[in-house]
C-alpha cells in the first residue's frame, strides 16, 4: 500500500471516529486525490430528529405523516449515501453534499389539502472544520405557523446550520 493510500485511509477513519463522536455518521472515502486535497466519494450518513417530534407528527393528535424524499432511508435515525466532495488529508476540512432531492419531510395538522405543520429537511452536507468539530448544514422548505388552524406561507431557506 503506497504511502498517499495509508494517508486517505487514516483521513477517512479518523474523520469517522470524529462524527460518530459528534453525532453524526459519516464514512468518506478519498480517491484519486492531489497532494494536500482528497476527493470524498460514496460517503454515507446517518442523522435522526427527536423521536418526541416524530411521534408527535403521527399521533391522534397531529394526524400527520413522514415521508421519505429521493434515496433516503430509515425511520429515524435517517440514512443518505452517495455523498460527494472534498477534503484536506491532514483531516483538517472536510466538505461533502448528499442528493438535492433527498430529504424528510414532516407534516401534520391536515387543514384542505395543506397542512398546517409542514417541515422537509433535504440536501445534507457535511462540513468539518478542524479535526475535532464537524458541522451539519440542511435545505429547509416549510410552511410560516400562524396558528392552530390556518395554513401559513411557505418558506424555503438554504445551508441551515443544524448541528455540531
Amino acid at each position: 500500500m503506497t504511502a498517499q493510500k495509508k494517508w486517505r485511509r487514516a483521513l477517512a477513519t479518523a474523520t469517522t471516529g470524529l462524527l460518530v463522536a459528534s453525532g453524526l455518521a459519516l464514512a468518506p472515502v478519498a480517491a484519486n486525490a492531489a497532494p494536500g486535497d482528497g476527493v470524498v466519494a460514496d460517503a454515507t450518513l446517518s442523522w435522526g430528529v427527536k423521536s418526541s417530534f416524530r411521534n408527535y407528527i403521527t399521533s391522534p393528535i397531529a394526524k400527520g405523516k413522514v415521508t421519505l424524499l429521493g434515496a433516503t432511508t430509515g425511520s429515524g435515525p435517517y440514512a443518505w449515501a452517495g455523498g460527494t466532495g472534498t477534503a484536506n488529508l491532514d483531516g483538517s476540512g472536510v466538505d461533502v453534499a448528499f442528493g438535492e432531492n433527498d430529504g424528510v419531510h414532516f407534516q401534520g395538522h391536515a387543514e384542505g389539502e395543506n397542512y398546517i405543520l409542514d417541515l422537509a429537511f433535504t440536501q445534507p452536507q457535511i462540513k468539518v472544520t478542524s479535526p475535532t468539530t464537524a458541522e451539519l448544514y440542511l435545505d429547509v422548505d416549510g410552511r410560516e405557523f400562524v396558528d392552530t388552524t390556518t395554513v401559513g406561507e411557505t418558506y424555503s431557506l438554504d445551508d441551515v446550520h443544524f448541528a455540531d
